[in-house]
C-alpha cells in the first residue's frame, strides 16, 4: 500500500504545518497499525491521547472502526473497506456537516482519495495478473504469489526513497519514526511505475484540501482521474 512518506507528499507543503490535517492524513494507516501492534484498543486509545488535538474527534468516534476488518466487500474498517478501493462515498455519508469542515477529516477523505488515486493510475492488480497468469496451474502457484506481493512491499521501500529525493522537504512526524516501519532501499520498482506515482503526487499537490471545499475538490480529482 501507499506508504506514509507518499501520503504526506501527496500534500502541499504549507497544509503539513496543520497537526490536525497531518493527523487525519496518517490516521487510516496509523491506528491500524497501533492496534495490529497492540491488539489492545485501550492503547491505541491512550496512545490516541498523546496526540490528540483541541479540534480532532473524540476517540470514541474512530473506535468501532478501528476493531473492524476491512474488507473489499464491505465499507468497513479505518479505510471504508481496503485501501486499493476504499468507499470514498460511504466515508462522506458517515460524516456530519460540521465534520467535512475539520482539518481532521478533511485530511482523512485526503488519505482515501490519495489511495484511490494511486492504485487506480499504477494499476498494480492488472501487473500482477500479467506477471502470474503464465503459472497459474503451477504447482507453486501459491509460493510465487507470495514472492510477488513481498517484491510489492520492496517496492514501497524503494518508493521511500525516491520520495525522499524528489521531495526532501517532507519529513517523517515523530508518531511515524517511533513504528520503526518506514524502511528504505536502493533500485528501480519492479511493480510500481515510479513516473506513473510522481505524476500522480504531482496532479494531488495542486489542489488544497484543507482550505477549500473537500467534497469539491473530491469530486473534481474522481471524475478527472476516472476512479
Amino acid at each position: 500500500m501507499p506508504g506514509y512518506l507518499i501520503h504526506l507528499a501527496s500534500c502541499q507543503t504549507k497544509l503539513l504545518k496543520n497537526r490536525s490535517f497531518v493527523l487525519g492524513v496518517e490516521a487510516p494507516d496509523l491506528l491500524k497499525k497501533y492496534y495490529k501492534m497492540t491488539k489492545d484498543i485501550n492503547e491505541v486509545q491512550k496512545k490516541y491521547e498523546t496526540l490528540k488535538t483541541e479540534d480532532m474527534p473524540d476517540f470514541e468516534r474512530l473506535s468501532k472502526r478501528i476493531k473492524q476488518q476491512e474488507s473489499k466487500h464491505s465499507d468497513s474498517g479505518l479505510h471504508f473497506g481496503v485501501s486499493s478501493k476504499p468507499n470514498i462515498e460511504a466515508c462522506m455519508e458517515d460524516l456530519t456537516e460540521e465534520e467535512k469542515q475539520q482539518p481532521f477529516w478533511k485530511g482523512y477523505l485526503w488519505h482515501l482519495l490519495t489511495d484511490a488515486i494511486i492504485y487506480h493510475q499504477l494499476d498494480i492488480e492488472r501487473r500482477f495478473e500479467e506477471v502470474l497468469e503464465p503459472y497459474k496451474n503451477d504447482h507453486n502457484f501459491k509460493k510465487l504469489c507470495k514472492e510477488t506481493i513481498a517484491t510489492l512491499h520492496e517496492d514501497w521501500d524503494k518508493t521511500n526513497l525516491l520520495i525522499l529525493l524528489n521531495y526532501p522537504e517532507i519529513k517523517l512526524p515523530k508518531e511515524i519514526e517511533e513504528l520503526k516501519v518506514v524502511q528504505f532501499k536502493k533500485g528501480e520498482p519492479e511493480y510500481v511505475d515510479w513516473k506513473v506515482l510522481e505524476s500522480s503526487i504531482n496532479l494531488l499537490r495542486k489542489f488544497d484540501p484543507l482550505n477549500k471545499d473537500i467534497i469539491v475538490l473530491l469530486d473534481s480529482l474522481i471524475s478527472l482521474t476516472e476512479i
